[in-house]
């Protein structure tokens, strides 16, 4: 459903760099997968107080993946393209089981040895 491919296509290139900044910066709150709608919400980058409600649907019947924002621009915005990030790596199966087991092996390295 939701993979790296169709969540760039739906954003523009340029919209997708500044989504990868907003999310290293931690700005996604919150995210969700509901079936076919994938939600967050999003710290503003000029007005910190402010939150954005973010989302991707897939549409099924055309294999196309469209974002809706409730910023002043909403579509093709860097809020929707931080939720992709923040979806590819934290959430997305690949991703996301590659996180977890790299975190489980470095506790092992970080253990100190044991001495029989």
């Amino acid at each position: 459903m939701f993979n790296k491919t169709n969540l760039q296509t739906a954003l523009s290139k340029q919209t997708w760099a500044k989504g990868a900044r907003l999310h290293q910066l931690h700005y996604v709150l919150s995210a969700a997968l509901d079936g076919h709608i994938l939600r967050g919400s999003i710290r503003s980058e000029s007005k910190r107080s402010e939150t954005y409600l973010t989302r991707f649907e897939y549409d099924e019947s055309k294999s196309r993946v469209k974002a809706y924002c409730n910023c002043y621009l909403k579509f093709d915005c860097k809020h929707a393209a931080a939720l992709a990030h923040h979806y590819l790596e934290n959430m997305h199966v690949d991703s996301a089981s590659n996180n977890i087991i790299q975190e489980w092996l470095n506790k092992f390295s970080a253990q100190e040895p044991l001495v029989l």
